[in-house]
């Protein structure tokens, strides 16, 4: 089986250069890559250097204002107030217990509701 053997190298052979082929195809595709991201972080920073000296001098020049309004300029739109009320119980463990103190009142399912 001379022919078996050789036949089994030549494949090996091929597989192997088919390897190293894909190999450097895919090293030039990494280097466009990474000249392709050179070039654009390049032009990142151009940008960032325009914009940044664009608003540089604008940003120097902000101020604090004070404003005061005037009394009448008020206008109250919502004034509330929460009342929460509970019990406090004391059990005999000296653990106080929240109860609610109110409870709405269940709705009433025989007026003004709608039958299921």
């Amino acid at each position: 089986s001379t022919s078996r053997a050789l036949s089994h190298a030549s494949r090996q052979r091929r597989y192997v250069k088919q390897t190293e082929a894909d190999i450097q195809s895919l090293r030039e595709i990494l280097e466009a890559d990474e000249r392709s991201l050179a070039q654009l972080e390049a032009e990142w920073q151009a940008q960032r250097q325009v914009i940044q000296a664009r608003w540089q001098q604008p940003l120097e020049q902000i101020g604090s204002v004070t404003l005061r309004p005037q009394r009448q300029a008020i206008e109250v739109r919502f004034c509330g107030l929460a009342w929460f009320p509970f019990w406090e119980v004391v059990m005999a463990t000296d653990a106080p217990l929240y109860l609610p103190a109110y409870a709405p009142p269940e709705p009433d399912q025989s007026e003004g509701s709608a039958p299921s």
